[in-house]
């Protein structure tokens, strides 16, 4: 998108937020805003539907309660960001820099998460036994050959991924978890950011940190 085209846009979603007769609410839908630098800027509410922000720098930005369903975030620096009560359903955001990002009442169902840095976000929800829940997969996924599967959430009753196990585990509240969030997120707030980061990791990669959990 052309930049100066992008500050009217901003500029005009600012007098929006402040109530001004001439404010447009920004409609950024499908927009190319690759690399993009936003830092601090004022999204809040906006619509960014299917947006392409790859590799954009969106530190310190609100981005409270923005439409953000399907929007491709990969590698994008979201350190600091206000995301409460954004929509990012179907969101892609891999890689992405959430460390610090207030994730409060952000609805992420499929959302993809893998790889993102999410060291200090806030309003995860993480259970508070998520420690205990973490061992107690561990001695489930290498108490067998076969017990661990990561290219599949799950497999069978028997054989589960990381976040697969924890849904598993979890019965009721794990079906729960899974069918309004998803498998990711579900498996997250079961075992926190610690164990998430391995969500995608190879079988071998798994068994590896699962043993660490172990010995710890």
């Amino acid at each position: 998108m052309d930049p100066d085209k992008l500050r009217d846009i901003l500029a005009a979603h600012k007098r929006w937020l402040n109530g001004e007769a001439d404010g447009v609410r920004a409609n950024l839908r499908g927009a190319n805003l690759i690399g993009v630098d936003l830092r601090g800027a004022n999204l809040s509410d906006a619509n960014l539907i299917g947006a392409n922000l790859r590799d954009a720098n969106l530190s310190g930005a609100n981005l409270s309660d923005a439409n953000l369903i399907g929007v491709d975030l990969r590698d994008a620096n979201l350190s600091g960001a206000d995301l409460s009560g954004a929509d990012l359903r179907d969101a892609y955001l891999r890689g992405a820099d959430l460390r610090g990002a207030n994730l409060s009442d952000a609805d992420l169902r499929d959302a993809n998460l893998s790889g993102a840095d999410l060291a200090y976000a806030r309003g995860l929800h993480i259970a508070d036994d998520a420690p205990q829940r973490l061992k107690a997969v561990a001695q489930a996924a290498l108490a067998s050959d076969d017990a661990l599967e990561m290219d599949c959430w799950h497999t069978c009753d028997t054989t589960h991924c990381i976040a697969g196990w924890a849904i598993h585990q979890a019965g009721a509240l794990g079906c729960l978890l899974e069918q309004v969030h998803g498998s990711e997120i579900a498996g997250l707030m079961l075992l926190g950011t610690e164990a998430h980061r391995y969500f995608y990791a190879d079988n071998d990669e798994a068994r590896e940190f699962l043993r660490s959990v172990l010995n710890d």
